[in-house]
């Protein structure tokens, strides 16, 4: 009786939203009025860490990309660590992070996350002053989300000082512009700490917006100043940390690493506050993936040496499909669906319907990794998947 209801229900609603469903539309962006008094943040690397042309910026990006084959399933990507170095030393590897994003996928907001190199401070630096400028252009920030992260975390702030010269967050967004080919809007990040309780804080509220409508970009060079030799095992090791999704695992192989009094080494993973904190958002859920994509370090550089180098990684993190047939709903989760459904407009009741089936079913996610309703033949290809699954 409550598979015929809620089928009934959904086949109701359908009929009624082929008028309304059929256009884009963003339920987590609603409008609202411009903002008059912003003030953007202006590059503060161009010219040092890449080209302040454009021309000569994509020239350069671009042929980072030559001969790369795109991923088998870049829709599974929830988020990528990349390095933060000159792109001569590190856009080769930085690129092959990139080229695990989807490049037509409508995501909702990038969160960027750096961790600060000129500052230390308490907690995270969110930029919501106005949006980011690159020679490629401008940038704009999800200013709602982020002042209602900057305004509801005790470890989350906002200090235009902060961003205003630093390059981990700003190196990234010119590869976004170049790959990423729908707009879209960033959440610009910078952690000041390198206490793991406050990682773990700030990776609680972020929580929730990690989600396949949104992508992670977490910045972060490795091994900082050893030899090559040293630089290549460090490297390998602080990886394969990450790779086990343990945060406890990653912080012992930092520690580790620097118990070992490797001739100069200053880090054995710059940032890592920001990786520790993408770390705390995926702890213990067995459909995330940690993917090793790349790796190389300033002394593959024709400009690098060999005894002293910086190591970059580039990583994935991959929401595996779901392999259980069916959705797991409990009888009250069911009966919330058809609540919900019931006080709804029409308009808006298959988008909410789907909406719900996507949150409850991992298996879904994996498929669909999008809220967004396009038109009427995406419509009833969802909804011929949900009504072929057991509620």
């Amino acid at each position: 009786m409550q598979r015929t209801k809620v089928k009934l229900l959904a086949s109701a609603v359908l009929l009624s939203t082929f008028a309304t469903c059929n256009t884009p539309t963003n339920p987590t962006l609603p409008m609202s009025i411009p903002d008059t008094n912003l003030v953007d943040r202006k590059p503060a690397v161009a010219g040092q860490f890449y080209p302040d042309n454009p021309i000569e910026l994509r020239t350069m990006i671009r042929g980072f990309f030559n001969q790369m084959t795109a991923p088998e399933n870049p829709g599974f990507t929830m988020a990528i660590i990349s390095p933060h170095a000159g792109y001569v030393f590190s856009g080769e590897v930085a690129a092959k992070a990139f080229n695990q994003l989807d490049p037509q996928k409508q995501y909702s907001t990038v969160f960027i996350i750096g961790s600060s190199h000129r500052a230390s401070f308490g907690g995270g630096s969110v930029y919501t002053a106005g949006n980011y400028i690159t020679p490629l252009g401008t940038v704009p920030i999800d200013l709602e989300l982020a002042r209602t992260l900057a305004m509801s975390n005790k470890d989350l702030s906002f200090d235009p000082h902060y961003q205003r010269n630093e390059h981990s967050l700003e190196v990234q967004i010119p590869f976004l512009q170049e790959v990423l080919k729908k707009p879209f809007k960033i959440v610009p990040i910078l952690l000041g700490t390198q206490d793991p309780g406050i990682c773990k804080s700030i990776a609680k509220r972020l929580k929730p917006y990690f989600s396949p409508e949104n992508i992670f970009v977490i910045s972060a060079d490795f091994s900082h100043y050893p030899k090559y030799e040293d630089a290549v095992r460090i490297d390998r090791m602080l990886a394969d940390a990450i790779i086990t999704n343990n945060p406890e695992t990653f912080i012992e192989a930092e520690q580790e690493c620097m118990r070992e009094s490797v001739s100069n080494l200053a880090t054995g993973c710059c940032s890592w506050p920001a990786v520790l904190t993408l770390m705390y958002m995926t702890d213990k859920d067995p459909l995330i993936e940690y993917k090793h994509i790349a790796y190389q370090n300033s002394g593959d550089s024709k400009y690098g040496e060999k005894d002293r180098v910086v190591g970059y990684n580039a990583l994935a993190v991959i929401r595996k499909p779901n392999q259980e047939m069916g959705f797991d709903l409990t009888d009250p989760e069911k009966k919330e669906l058809l609540s919900i459904a019931k006080n709804i407009e029409e308009s808006n009741a298959i988008c909410v319907i789907i909406k719900i089936w996507l949150f409850y079913s991992d298996q879904l996610k994996s498929v669909y990794q999008r809220t967004y309703i396009y038109d009427k033949k995406e419509i009833c290809l969802i909804f011929a998947e949900l009504s072929s699954l057991c509620l």
